[in-house]
């Protein structure tokens, strides 16, 4: 009886194992086959891009005049 459940156990794992591998073997594969073209999609940049720098210092100029 042991012996029954002993082998039943080996055998789920060995399964198991298979499955594993092969979910691996097919994730590598996805990931070669996927171009890599499109960026992350996420929070904005928080470096300002060159025309919001150059309209804060168009906007700045004129306090700066001021005092």
């Amino acid at each position: 009886m042991s012996l029954l459940f002993i082998v039943t156990v080996l055998l789920l794992a060995a399964v198991a194992y298979r499955i594993f591998r092969k979910q691996q073997e097919l994730n590598a594969y996805r990931a070669e086959r996927e171009p890599h073209t499109a960026e992350p999609r996420g929070l904005p940049d928080p470096a300002p891009d060159d025309e919001e720098t150059d309209r804060q210092s168009a906007e700045d100029a004129p306090r700066a005049e001021a005092d």
